[in-house]
């Protein structure tokens, strides 16, 4: 069975190798760990880990992934018999929830969009004015 200073380096270890899912979409994969997603776990005598996670939006949907695959990596923990991973969606989540690591992944990530890329009012009509479909092509729209 681990020491408790092992078992919390096994612990961040599992939540720094899962990734949030939405992180890894927009280009910049940040893992739970770093997310802020941690909220604290305890393990009983009996070996049962029960970990607290939060997450970035109450109504997240991958959510239950990622719970599973931290059940999985947490269930091969030395000393660990039953893991229960419980989502606190109640937690309002923010930036200063991230470790400084997380922060800096965000800050170094591109940058996809500029001032330039701004929707506009109306902005739709301008594109359909450039491919020239139907008559709105020969005149512009009327405000």
């Amino acid at each position: 069975m681990l020491d408790e200073t092992a078992l919390e380096a096994a612990v961040r270890s599992c939540f720094e190798s899962i990734y949030d899912p939405c992180s890894v979409a927009a280009g910049t994969p940040v893992s739970l760990y770093d997310m802020g997603l941690l909220k604290g776990w305890e393990l009983s005598d009996q070996g049962r880990l029960t970990v607290q996670l939060c997450v970035t939006f109450g109504a997240c949907s991958m959510a239950p992934h990622f719970a599973r695959a931290a059940e999985e990596s947490l269930g091969k923990l030395d000393g660990v018999r039953a893991v229960t991973v419980e989502i606190d969606t109640g937690v309002l989540w923010s930036t200063e929830r991230m470790t400084d690591h997380g922060r800096a992944l965000l800050a170094s990530r591109p940058l996809r969009f500029t001032a330039q890329d701004a929707p506009r009012p109306r902005q739709w009509m301008e594109t359909k004015l450039q491919r020239g479909n139907g008559p709105a092509a020969s005149k512009p729209p009327s405000p």
